[in-house]
């Protein structure tokens, strides 16, 4: 399932009932080490001012005009209908793209759309989990479900998410709870596919470089040591570099490990496009060619990589 596909997919496992107003955007940030939120669509009404008459309930604290049914906001409250996403990032690549897709349709579902931006995987051991409270009061407030988007997250805030008993949905990895419903794209495949066209050009000694932080990226991994297999080679583990994150400079310290080790290899699967674009940049400062004296391909097919020089082949999320 390409990225883009994830389209609206985890909101239609939760949608149930009737729809709610859609309003404006609003950003908060909680505090230093606590989620971050973000609201789409549907913003909670503030209560307007009414005129006082004489003879009106309006002296009546707003709890007990909702308890005796004569606050039409709490009627409207109580109609609201929200999602949560929980996402160790709040847009870039590919996150902001499935973002883009669940905002979609809750724009058509005039649902209310939450994003809660927690810690990212491979920061989270650098900094304080958000309180439990914090997670259980966003989720537990929510009237249809939660999305979680699993790809990078650690493993507490899954631990504190599986505890949760509203109806939940998980996108690129594992549900938090064991057999839950999880959207993920076919890393293992694509990984065959990427070291499959290298080995078409005569490749045979391709490495593979990656931060084995997550899910997809230990997909990616076993489709590489898979495709190797099938081939009737070998895996030489010192043509796996480990890198700290898939973010910019991960590449540059495999490329370092490669050029230390006199490049003994002719070829490279990059787990991610930034990664690739990485080891293309160190290596054109060492005065190592690409793709002549030695192959790039990357995984995603992100924008970055769409104006690259030279070309980079990289495999395809994005239909």
């Amino acid at each position: 399932v390409a990225s883009r596909s994830l389209r609206g997919l985890g909101i239609h496992l939760l949608l149930r009932g009737r729809r709610a107003p859609r309003s404006r955007w609003f950003y908060h940030r909680a505090r230093t080490h606590a989620p971050s939120v973000l609201l789409a669509h549907g913003q909670m009404p503030t209560p307007q001012a009414e005129p006082r008459l004489p003879g009106s309930d309006t002296g009546l604290s707003t709890s007990k005009r909702c308890r005796e049914g004569r606050n039409p906001m709490c009627a409207r409250r109580a109609s609201v209908r929200r999602v949560a996403v929980f996402s160790p990032e709040a847009g870039g690549f590919w996150v902001g793209d499935v973002l883009a897709g669940i905002d979609d349709v809750c724009s058509q579902q005039n649902l209310q759309l939450v994003v809660v931006q927690t810690a990212v995987g491979w920061q989270a051991s650098m900094v304080d989990h958000a309180p439990i409270g914090d997670y259980y009061r966003l989720g537990r407030s929510l009237r249809l479900g939660v999305i979680v988007i699993t790809a990078t997250a650690h493993p507490d805030e899954l631990a504190i998410l599986s505890q949760m008993d509203e109806p939940m949905v998980a996108v690129a990895g594992p549900h938090p709870r064991p057999g839950g419903p999880s959207i993920v794209i076919d890393n293992g495949g694509g990984a065959v596919e990427a070291v499959r066209h290298l080995l078409g050009h005569g490749h045979r000694t391709i490495g593979f470089v990656g931060a084995f932080l997550q899910h997809d990226i230990m997909e990616r991994y076993r489709g590489y040591l898979a495709a190797l297999e099938e081939a009737g080679i070998q895996p030489d583990p010192a043509l796996v570099y480990s890198v700290t994150n898939d973010l910019s400079p991960g590449g540059r310290e495999a490329a370092a490990s490669i050029l230390e080790a006199g490049v003994p290899l002719t070829a490279v699967f990059a787990s991610t496009d930034t990664h690739a674009l990485d080891l293309m940049d160190a290596f054109a400062e060492a005065g190592v060619r690409v793709p002549q004296d030695i192959a790039i391909i990357g995984f995603d097919d992100s924008e970055i990589a769409q104006t690259a020089v030279p070309a980079l082949t990289s495999i395809r999320q994005i239909p």
